[in-house]
C-alpha cells in the first residue's frame, strides 16, 4: 500500500464515522485501523527484524489472495512452509491482532463492499467461503 491507498482508508473512516449509526460499523473501523497500521508500520520500516517483515507480507498475501476461501492457520502453515505457532505468534508480535481475527475483519470489509453494490447478503457469504449463510 502506498499513500492513496492509506488516504483512501482515512477517507472511508471519516464515512464511517458520520454515520449516525456507529456501533454497526464497529468491526469494519477495527479492520480499517489494523489494515492502516500495518501500511504506516512498512512505510516506516518500523518492524525490528526483516524475516518477520516478509513472513508478515507473505501471511497478508495469502489471506488476500484466498479471501474467497474458507482460510485457516492451517491453510496459510502449509502454503508457506511455516509453522501455526510461528505464524500466530508473530503475526499476534507486529500486527496486534490473531491472525484468524484478520482473515474476518478482511472478509467483513470485503462483505462490506460487496453487498454495498448491490449482491445479496446469501450470495456474499458463499463468495466469502462460508458454507453456512448463519455463520456469516
Amino acid at each position: 500500500m502506498n499513500l492513496d491507498e492509506i488516504l483512501s482508508i482515512i477517507e472511508k473512516i471519516k464515512e464511517i464515522a458520520l454515520n449516525t449509526d456507529n456501533n454497526k460499523y464497529l468491526k469494519y473501523l477495527q479492520a480499517l485501523f489494523i489494515e492502516m497500521q500495518y501500511v504506516i508500520l512498512l512505510s516506516t520500516q518500523q518492524l525490528s527484524e526483516q524475516e518477520s517483515n516478509l513472513l508478515i507480507k507473505k501471511i497478508i498475501n495469502y489471506i488476500n489472495d484466498n479471501l474467497y476461501k474458507m482460510i485457516t492457520v492451517e491453510d496459510i502453515s502449509k502454503n508457506l512452509f511455516i509453522s501455526q505457532s510461528t505464524i500466530c505468534h508473530s503475526f499476534k508480535k507486529y500486527m496486534n491482532i490473531s491472525v484468524k481475527q484478520y482473515i474476518i475483519q478482511k472478509k467483513m470489509i470485503k462483505a462490506e463492499n460487496l453487498l454495498q453494490q448491490g449482491v445479496p447478503a446469501i450470495d456474499v457469504s458463499r463468495k466469502l467461503g462460508y458454507s453456512n449463510y448463519s455463520n456469516f
